[in-house]
């Protein structure tokens, strides 16, 4: 089967997303099927890459629109069709509704469509979205990574409801449920990764962390990721007196994020957004870590209860009393990292996710 995979950046820094559709992709190949990745274009991208294995075509979807060059968005998508020609794709997973998914309703002699919800799904943009519409009604199927994104999908769109199935997110996982779980003993180690924008609430974090910081004051905070809050970021831990506390990393090589996991006691996914998901708990919990986040999208699919807590977004006082309870219970950081680890790899199992994929693209294409 050819497989043509269209997302709207494709990049190892930008999020979870996008190391999705590399596991995807990456396994699908090794099942014999042929892939292609068509995305948006990075200033530091070249237009095409094969050094993964299978062709990346790199197009400047949201720099011809920004410019509203007729001529460009022309040449854009005789390069779509032509992409779509050649490789003659048994069908298109479509990842986006952003900018680069205009073209994709515009595209010519594409085969079925599938699309998978990984954009948050913000009501003042996506109720009155014609392009998500267009989306929805051009495609065969729907899935939402999550209950709160099915929901939502369901609600905004309800003439779509009979296309729209719930295939949670997963990623692989070499880590077993029956792991045992070694937390640090002293001092008690932090966890946050992500990008660092506004979205991801790593300022509410640092809130949190300088009041934890007073009842434990040899704790250790590791914050991963790089993005454009990084300076301020900085600043607001040298502010809150934290500059021997807390660590930036910068970006983390996707290898290396294993050993930032298994050196920490609790994983923290600040979120102030609805995410659609958050591979970044899933991680977590994949190596018997409990996790405390957000109460906001996806995220309360994945915490329950037994495998750490959810408190409201950007509330850190709430989120720091969270922290100080699970630091206070190493009883309780341990039996709920195996709890984590189970439901990980119980409700959350990679081959799950694949294989229904795999169902959605047999039934698409017989």
């Amino acid at each position: 089967m050819r497989i043509l995979h269209w997302t709207e950046s494709f990049h190892p820094r930008i999020g979870g997303m996008e190391v999705f559709v590399r596991h995807l992709v990456e396994h699908q190949i090794s099942q014999g099927h042929r892939c292609q990745i068509i995305t948006g274009a990075l200033p530091d991208q070249s237009e095409f890459d094969d050094s993964l294995g299978y062709t990346i075509t790199r197009l400047h979807f949201q720099r011809s629109l920004i410019a509203r060059s007729l001529v460009g968005i022309m040449k854009i998508q005789q390069k779509v069709d032509t992409l779509v020609a050649d490789f003659s794709p048994d069908l298109l997973h479509l990842h986006t509704s952003q900018a680069s998914a205009f073209f994709y309703t515009r595209a010519r002699n594409l085969p079925k469509a599938l699309y998978t919800a990984h954009d948050g799904l913000l009501e003042t943009i996506h109720t009155s979205s014609s392009l998500l519409e267009k989306i929805l009604s051009s495609v065969v199927s729907v899935v939402a990574p999550s209950d709160f994104v099915a929901t939502k999908l369901r609600q905004l769109f309800p003439t779509a409801e009979q296309k729209i199935e719930r295939v949670y997110g997963s990623l692989p996982c070499a880590i077993f449920a029956d792991r045992q779980t070694d937390f640090p003993s002293t001092p008690y180690h932090l966890l946050a990764m992500g990008r660092l924008i506004p979205e991801k609430g790593f300022d509410v974090f640092l809130r949190a962390v300088a009041r934890v910081h007073k009842s434990f004051p040899n704790m250790k905070v590791t914050i991963s990721g790089d993005g454009p809050e990084a300076d301020s970021l900085r600043g607001l831990a040298a502010t809150l007196a934290l500059d021997n506390t807390v660590h930036f990393t910068g970006w983390t090589q996707p290898e290396a994020i294993s050993d930032l996991i298994a050196a920490a006691a609790i994983v923290v996914v600040p979120s102030l957004w609805q995410e659609p998901f958050g591979l970044v708990a899933l991680q977590a919990m994949q190596q018997g870590r409990p996790v405390i986040a957000s109460r906001v999208g996806g995220l309360q699919d994945i915490v329950e209860e037994r495998t750490g807590y959810l408190v409201p977004p950007g509330d850190d006082d709430a989120l720091a009393d969270a922290i100080i309870a699970l630091l206070n219970s190493p009883e309780q950081l341990s039996t709920w990292g195996r709890n984590a680890a189970l439901l990980a790899a119980t409700k959350f199992a990679w081959s799950d996710c694949v294989d229904a994929y795999q169902r959605l693209y047999e039934d698409m294409t017989r």
